[in-house]
């Protein structure tokens, strides 16, 4: 059985964040992509503590196409090293895992 996964993704706009989720769902790597409201990140970035106002991206998709997920992410990304993390969803009904397996098919060996 596929591996549902929960993409997490950080960008410093509302657009960008559109962007990337409208990407993911329209390349059907991801189910579904949400675009939080503004957040504030706390880092470390050039050996200082940096903050930044930022968008968060949830989108729901599987380990198996976590690759294509990040490609697309780093296609329309603009910083040098973006956030793009995963964790696996634990728990998930079974009418929303046969949607999400319809809306992000899984891929053909290579």
């Amino acid at each position: 059985m596929r591996q549902p996964i929960q993409l997490f993704v950080t960008v410093p706009s509302e657009a960008a964040a559109d962007a990337i989720a409208q990407l993911l769902v329209e390349r059907h790597v991801a189910a579904c992509a949400q675009v939080s409201s503004a957040i504030t990140s706390f880092f470390w970035w050039n050996e200082k503590l940096d903050m930044a106002r930022e968008r968060l991206v949830l989108a729901k998709t599987f380990d198996d196409l976590f690759e294509d997920a990040a490609a697309a992410v780093r296609e329309k990304h603009p910083y040098r090293t973006p956030e793009i993390l995963a964790v696996p969803i634990s728990h998930v009904t079974r009418d929303y895992l046969a949607w999400m397996n319809k809306s992000a098919p899984q891929r053909a060996p290579s």
